[in-house]
């Protein structure tokens, strides 16, 4: 396994336990879970799938899901099994047996606790493996989670808690204008009446895994039950079980009660949900809106769920009145908003503190301290960021009087103030300290005192933002801002980003500048050789990292890199020799841009040399991009390791001259010869009918079905019945007429002719794998979208160039159009071995691309390869509008080419005249060639010459060069030795292991050739039945 890799089997290469790197699992995961969101939010539900599936077979996660069983409160609890992971054997062991393939639950152990109520609460403890497979398909389930979760939702969702929803309670009931009336909610026995069918029809996650936890059954008393309905308390995953299936209220209630304009008057519903697990409010304008309407609406959403209210506790409520959500008590006092802990649970609080005083009445003083202080400390940090200051001083006074009685209790006989001498003492200005002295601490005499609640410093807490997302990656800075404000509440958080302050010398790494309280900081978290290092930064200097953009062009840093002047060459002055050192012939030029942040096309003729290049580059240089890009690969070849992508997508075609485009680049893709002959009638034809298909596609049904192979298989139907479809679309008309006149003046070899122009090239690209790559939406091509960068490669096969090219020109055709646009990010697109492949539009790219931040390089022999397969007027437009020239040995006129545009430089010629009488010596000047076309046919393996351009702040003073390639080799052999083969994108093993790749793409096949069958049907029974349309049908009968 290489640790380079997204995902790893579980095949690891770390043999112990101890052996294992959290951190590169925990980062591997993450990248993992930030694709699933943005999957999500883009609709690719395939595309998720099939990254929850990468991520559950992963190694990385299946190593966190063992730590995290093997470490939390329950690491020490058994199953019905009786089995625990406690050695780091077992630990590894357990590694290897999370697999889905032959998995079976075992029943949950039923165990009561207490509820506050008295009731007993229902707790189902699943065995060791059961836990760690439920964590294990949490980390894929958790991010959709969080994604289509409500934003007003709180209760077991990571980075949120109670606070957060009793900080929303404030933001909605704090103002004058806010709603008066609340409904108070709670669901009776959610966890034990979810229905099971609605969880396994809406949950997106394996429906056989969750079937079977959801069907496992319990143990009770030696019996085993039967589960129906629930998903039980205690499992891993059923908090997020839970709140998916309560998410959707909100939703429900936003588009229910709207904001209503009426003429000059607004009215405000003022519906809010603030929901913590099962336990919700919903506030309203009045009692009887919440009666009549709020209320039949919650019933009936919970009623598809298998949920009901509990009726004991819903309950609609004044503010005035206030109301108890979470232990806090939200009132209104005289129209100020006040929280304070509720009397409830206050008086919980108080019976715990004196059931423990009464029930220990013969321990030592120290020991009454350390039961104490967890509970004291606990509970007043809960409160602290409420109106708590009166309630803790009261709570102080009763554990007082608790304490003080439990002396009494110990020394009956003894004085009052014996017994406050022995048991109270003064530390600082409070004379009544419940303490004893440290008989460790001899030097400093210090005490174990009570903590007290009124020591609790009772400060404002922040909100979290509704609208983010834990595991989307452009969040990350926003919670990495709120951890360190979350340190500095605490006491230990204090001393360790001391500490790191102290380490740093107090000075910024960055700019050398003091931290202190005059500059806003915050800690930066990195990974430096598998371990992460947290560092103070200024926010400033944070900023300038993220936002730090190379701005030299890649030739100027190529020259001025590592380059060495040697001798000038021939007497030619300005034509200086230059020496550089790279390690790859062709692969610096995508290497370069990749770490210059581009996004990137790269046409690979020999695939996958360069895609693999460009790959491994991407994985080491992710910080070079203020998004990080998607790495998508397109491949006939090899379906397992191709993207899908509809390069003929509904949603990127906007004029029928798109779908003209399209026709155009296939048609001369698959006819080379037709390029220089452009505008005759047996050209023209085929291009205009499979437009006019195209098009047609487009428009039926909003374009479900335009991608090229239905194109295809449209084509290849009866052309009377295609025609007459056609026909039925006025805008298709003008397009078809030339056809339809050779149809009624019964032309028929002339038409299929025509026909036969279209269909003959067209039917070398009938292939079931090429279908499977051409047909899905994995991504769009918009690779230089700034929220959604992406590296694209696609691969050719010199064996089947002719049948690919044709496709992949098509891909070209829609990327040049969707990318040479303003206010995009910038973007390469690199074509190795140009003539293999018609790029239409490539002149005018090269033109415009520049002012639109789109760097192109062309790779290709020589220029008459160019001007075959371009024309004459193309090739030279081509040649006259690139900027920067690099070339190896060429002969013949390319040689003579690159010699004019080398330029000439002026010499001067000495020559001598001896004779009997006299010796001679004449001086002249002449233009000659800076590097001769022999020179350039003659050059050695390694040499090259070329010609930049520079820009106006960055002055290149020699832009006409001849420069030795040295290759380090060792040098190579290192950096290829850690590469990485491309991945494999799409599993087609089953659950039995069996590889069902030919089937799928058969399956596909088979299915777009019988959707083309029902088109047809489904539209000539259109046409039949309408009256103006029937007579279509009529004349072609």
């Amino acid at each position: 396994m290489n640790e380079s890799k997204s995902c790893a089997s579980t095949n690891s290469k770390w043999d112990t336990w101890e052996s294992i790197n959290w951190t590169k699992c925990e980062v591997e995961v993450k990248k993992l879970q930030a694709r699933i969101v943005k999957a999500q939010k883009a609709g690719k539900h395939n595309k998720v799938k099939a990254l929850q599936w990468m991520l559950v077979h992963s190694f990385y996660a299946k190593a966190l899901a063992v730590r995290r069983v093997t470490s939390n409160k329950g690491k020490n609890t058994a199953g019905v099994d009786h089995v625990l992971w406690a050695t780091s054997h077992g630990k590894m062991n357990a590694i290897t047996e999370l697999r889905r393939r032959g998995y079976r639950p075992q029943p949950l152990k039923r165990v009561h606790i207490k509820k506050k109520n008295g009731k007993l609460r229902p707790l189902g403890i699943p065995t060791m493996k059961d836990r760690a497979m439920q964590a294990l398909y949490l980390m894929a389930l958790d991010p959709i989670a969080e994604t289509t979760g409500d934003n007003c939702s709180y209760g077991f969702r990571k980075e949120r808690c109670a606070h957060d929803a009793i900080g929303q309670c404030f933001c909605v009931l704090a103002k004058e204008a806010s709603p008066k009336w609340i409904l108070e909610g709670d669901i009776k026995g959610c966890f034990d009446h979810i229905s099971h069918q609605w969880l396994i029809d809406n949950i997106p996650m394996d429906k056989v895994m969750l079937k079977k936890w959801l069907k496992s059954g319990f143990v009770f008393n030696n019996r085993l039950f039967p589960t129906e309905e629930g998903t039980p308390q205690g499992g891993i995953i059923s908090p997020t079980l839970a709140n998916m299936a309560l998410d959707g209220l909100q939703a429900k209630l936003s588009e229910r009660f709207i904001k209503i304009n009426h003429h000059r008057d607004t009215y405000y519903p003022k519906v809010h949900l603030i929901r913590y697990a099962d336990d919700f409010i919903i506030t309203g304008r009045s009692k009887e809106m919440l009666e009549d309407e709020v209320l039949p609406l919650v019933k009936e959403f919970l009623e598809t769920r298998g949920l009901t209210l509990s009726e004991e506790k819903t309950k609609i409520t004044h503010i005035e009145n206030g109301f108890d959500f979470l232990g806090f008590n939200i009132r209104k006092y005289n129209d100020k908003m006040l929280i304070k802990p509720s009397k409830e649970g206050v008086k919980r609080f108080l019976d715990k503190i004196g059931e423990l005083v009464k029930g220990n009445p013969s321990v030592t003083q120290s020991s009454i301290i350390r039961l104490l202080n967890p509970i004291i400390i606990g509970w007043a940090n809960y409160y602290k960021y409420v109106v708590s200051s009166d309630t803790f001083s009261k709570a102080d006074y009763q554990i007082f009087h608790k304490l003080w009685r439990w002396a009494l209790k110990r020394h009956p006989k003894k004085s009052k103030t014996w017994i406050k001498k022995k048991y109270f003492r003064k530390i600082g200005t409070r004379s009544w300290t419940f303490s004893v002295e440290n008989k460790k601490d001899e030097v400093n005499k210090r005490h174990h005192a009570l903590k007290y609640l009124t020591d609790t410093e009772i400060i404002r807490y922040v909100k979290i933002r509704n609208e983010v997302n834990p595991y989307e990656p452009m969040d990350k800075e926003y919670f990495d801002k709120r951890e360190t404000y979350k340190m500095l509440l605490t006491l230990n958080g204090k001393k360790t980003i001391l500490k790191m302050w102290e380490r740093q010398n107090r000075k910024c790494p960055i700019c050398g500048n003091p931290i202190n309280k005059e500059m806003s900081w915050y800690i930066k978290e990195d990974i430096v050789e598998g371990k992460k290092v947290k560092t103070l930064i200024h926010d400033s200097c944070h900023r300038s990292i993220v936002q730090l953009n190379k701005k030299k062009e890649i030739m100027s840093r190529f020259l001025y890199r590592n380059l060495e002047l040697l001798e000038p060459y021939e007497g030619k002055l300005s034509c200086t020799v230059l020496r550089g050192e790279s390690s790859r012939k062709g692969a610096d030029l995508p290497d370069q841009q990749i770490e210059k942040g581009f996004a990137l096309y790269l046409y690979d003729y020999k695939f996958p040399d360069l895609s693999e290049i460009a790959y491994n580059h991407l994985l080491n240089h992710l910080d070079g991009y203020k998004v990080k890009p998607k790495f998508y690969v397109i491949n006939f070849d090899d379906p397992r390791k191709s993207h899908r992508c509809n390069p003929i997508n509904a949603s990127f075609m906007s004029d029928i001259a798109d779908a003209y485009e399209a026709s155009y680049t296939i048609m001369l893709n698959l006819n080379r010869s037709w390029i220089s002959k452009q505008g005759d009638f047996f050209v023209e034809s085929p291009i205009i009918l499979l437009a006019a298909i195209i098009w047609y596609l487009r428009i039926y049904q909003g374009g479900r079905y335009c991608t090229f192979p239905h194109a295809i298989e449209l084509l290849n139907k009866k052309y009377a019945d295609v025609f007459t479809i056609l026909r039925s679309y006025p805008e298709l008309e003008n397009y078809l007429s030339p056809f339809v006149d050779a149809w009624e003046s019964s032309a028929v070899e002339q038409l299929q002719g025509q026909i036969a122009s279209a269909k003959i090239p067209l039917s070398r690209m009938i292939s079931p794998a090429l279908y499977w790559v051409m047909t899905g939406d994995d991504f769009s091509l918009d690779i230089n979208n700034p929220k959604e960068p992406k590296i694209l490669v696609v691969g050719n096969n010199p064996d089947r160039q002719n049948i690919y090219s044709a496709a992949l020109g098509l891909y070209n055709s829609r990327i040049v159009k969707l990318i040479n646009k303003k206010g995009q990010l910038k973007s390469s697109v690199i074509i190795d071995e140009l003539p293999t492949i018609y790029f239409r539009g490539l002149d005018n790219l090269i033109a415009t691309a520049r002012s639109n931040k789109v760097a192109v390089l062309l790779g290709f022999q020589d220029y008459s390869q160019l001007t075959r397969d371009y024309g004459d007027k193309e090739s030279r437009v081509i040649q006259n509008t690139v900027g920067n020239v690099f070339s190896g040995q060429v002969v013949g006129e390319t040689a003579k080419i690159l010699s004019e545009r080398f330029g000439k430089v002026l010499q001067k010629r000495q020559s001598m005249t001896i004779n009997q009488r006299e010796k001679s010596t004449s001086i002249s000047t002449q233009m000659d060639s800076l590097i001769p076309a022999s020179k350039i046919s003659n050059l050695t393996q390694g040499m090259f010459v070329g010609a930049v351009a520079d820009n106006f702040d960055e002055r290149i003073e020699q832009k006409i060069f001849h420069c030795e390639i040295v290759v380090d080799n060792e040098k190579v052999k290192r950096e290829t030795a850690h590469y990485v083969k491309l991945p494999q994108i799409i599993d087609f093993t089953d659950k039995d292991g069996n590889d069902r790749m030919q089937e799928e793409i058969q399956a596909n096949y088979d299915r777009i050739r019988q959707e083309v069958r029902q088109i047809v049907e489904n539209e000539i029974t259109r046409i039949k039945n309408d009256p103006e349309l029937c007579h279509l049908i009529k004349e072609e009968e």
